[in-house]
C-alpha cells in the first residue's frame, strides 16, 4: 500500500489537497502506471484530526476521488480512505461511507469505466478502541456492523497492543487478538504498525529489530492463532491462487454487455439486493427466454474451476432457471445445470464448471427460464467466475 504519511492529523484542506497534488504530478503517475497491478494507494494517512466535522471529511474525499479518477492511472486502483480523528473513529464511515462509493462509482463510470466504486476505508485500531471499556469503541461490534449492516470494505490498517496496560504515549489498551480474530472471522484485511523504524516515543510499535529480530510485538503478528503465517494467502500475482473475475457486482464488469432475449433486464435494479446496492432483475416475457450476458474478448477459464451467483425467486412460487455458457456468439453452447430460484429469498449458487461440460472459455453467460411459459421477476447478484 503507498500513502501519503505528511497530513497525519492535519484538519486543512489545503494539506489533503498537498497530497492529492503529490500523487498527481507526471513522475508519480509514471511509478504508479509501472507498478500499479502491484499498488493500493492510501490518498493521506490519517487526514482529519479531532477538530475536523465528519461532513467535511467526507466532502473533502470526494472532491480527492474526483480529481485522482480524473487520471488513467488512478481509474482502476483500489483506493484507500482513512476515516476521520486520525483515522480512530469509525462514525464518519457509517454514516457517509456509502455516499462516498455512490460518487466513485459515477466518477469511474464517467470515465468509461464500470459503474462500480473501488474504494475501502481504512480504521486504525489504538487509543480510542478497547472492548472493555465502555467509553471506548468495540472491535467485535463495530467490525460486524461494518460487515453485516453496512457491507463496507474496511483494511484495519494500523493497530497496536495494551502496551505496559496502556501507559504508553497512545494510551493504547486495545487487544491486538481480538483485532486479528474479528478481522478474520469478518474477512477484513489488518496491517499492524510497524515493521521497525519508529522513533523513541513509539518504538513498542516495532515488529522487529534493525529490521533482523522478530521483537515481541512481531511474533504475536506473526505466530498469533490468526496471525500472517496462519491466515494469509500468497497473492495471485507472485504465483498464489488466482483471484475471482467478477462478471457483476452492482454493474457490470468492463467489457461485458446485455444480450439477453425475450425478457426485460434491469441491470440497475435497488430491491431486493444481496450485496452492494444494486442487482440484476429479470422478468422472462416468453417461455425459455433468459438473461444472457456477453464478453467482447472471450473470458479464459484458466485458473477457474466454478461460477457462483446469488438468485432471488421474487414473488410466487420458485422459478426453474438453466444455467450454460457458450464459447461463441452464435453456437457452441455448453449443458447445463437446472437450479431452483427459491422465492422470497436469496440462495448462493455454485455451477462446477465441470457440471456444464468444462469450456475452455465462455463467450456468453446463460440463466435461461427453464418454462415453456413467460414467468414473474427474478434476481441476480454477485456473479462470478472462482
Amino acid at each position: 500500500m503507498l500513502e501519503f504519511h505528511g497530513v497525519t492529523g492535519s484538519n486543512s484542506r489545503s494539506e489533503l489537497e498537498r497530497a492529492v497534488n503529490y500523487w498527481t504530478r507526471s513522475d508519480i503517475r509514471a511509478m504508479v502506471n509501472q507498478y500499479k497491478q502491484y499498488i493500493i494507494l492510501n490518498i493521506a494517512n490519517e487526514w482529519g484530526g479531532s477538530t475536523l466535522s465528519d461532513a467535511d471529511w467526507k466532502n473533502e474525499y470526494k472532491e480527492s476521488l474526483t480529481t485522482l479518477r480524473n487520471y488513467s492511472e488512478y481509474r482502476d486502483l483500489l483506493i484507500v480512505i482513512d476515516s476521520n480523528e486520525w483515522a480512530q473513529d469509525p462514525a464518519p464511515v457509517k454514516t457517509y461511507g456509502q455516499e462516498i462509493l455512490n460518487h466513485d462509482a459515477a466518477r469511474r463510470s464517467a470515465h468509461g469505466g464500470p459503474n462500480a466504486a473501488n474504494v475501502a476505508f481504512g480504521i486504525h485500531m489504538y487509543g480510542r478502541w478497547d472492548s472493555s471499556n465502555p467509553s471506548k469503541f468495540h472491535v467485535s461490534n463495530e467490525l460486524a456492523t461494518f460487515k453485516n449492516t453496512c457491507n463496507f470494505p474496511i483494511i484495519v490498517g494500523e493497530f497496536g497492543y495494551n502496551h505496559n496496560n496502556g501507559n504508553n504515549n497512545l494510551g493504547c489498551t486495545v487487544s491486538h487478538t481480538e483485532v486479528m480474530s474479528a478481522c478474520q472471522t469478518r474477512g477484513y484485511g489488518y496491517m499492524a504498525w510497524s515493521t521497525d523504524g519508529n522513533d523513541s516515543a513509539n518504538s513498542w510499535l516495532d515488529m522487529m529489530d534493525n529490521w533482523s529480530t522478530w521483537t515481541w510485538w512481531g511474533l504475536q503478528v506473526r505466530d498469533n492463532a490468526n496471525g500472517i503465517i496462519a491466515t494469509s494467502v500468497k497473492c495471485s500475482l507472485f504465483g498464489g491462487g488466482s483471484s475471482p473475475i467478477t462478471i457483476y457486482a452492482d454493474a457490470l464488469a468492463s467489457d461485458w454487455a446485455n444480450w439477453s432475449w425475450n425478457s426485460t433486464v434491469d441491470l440497475n435494479n435497488s430491491s431486493p439486493v444481496k450485496n452492494g446496492t444494486k442487482s440484476i432483475k429479470v422478468t422472462a416475457n416468453a417461455g425459455w427466454s433468459a438473461l444472457s450476458l456477453r464478453k467482447g474478448t472471450a473470458q479464459s477459464t484458466a485458473g477457474k474451476t466454478k461460477i457462483t451467483f446469488w438468485v432471488h425467486g421474487g414473488t410466487g412460487s420458485n422459478k426453474s432457471i438453466k444455467v450454460y455458457a457458450s464459447t461463441a456468439d452464435s453456437g457452441g453452447d455448453t449443458t447445463g445445470k437446472i437450479i431452483t430460484a427459491t422465492a422470497n429469498t436469496w440462495t448462493a449458487i455454485t455451477v462446477n464448471l465441470s457440471e456444464i461440460g468444462n469450456p475452455a472459455s465462455i463467450k456468453r453467460l446463460h440463466f435461461q427460464n427453464n418454462s415453456s411459459t413467460s414467468q414473474p421477476a427474478v434476481y441476480f447478484d454477485d456473479i462470478k467466475l472462482e
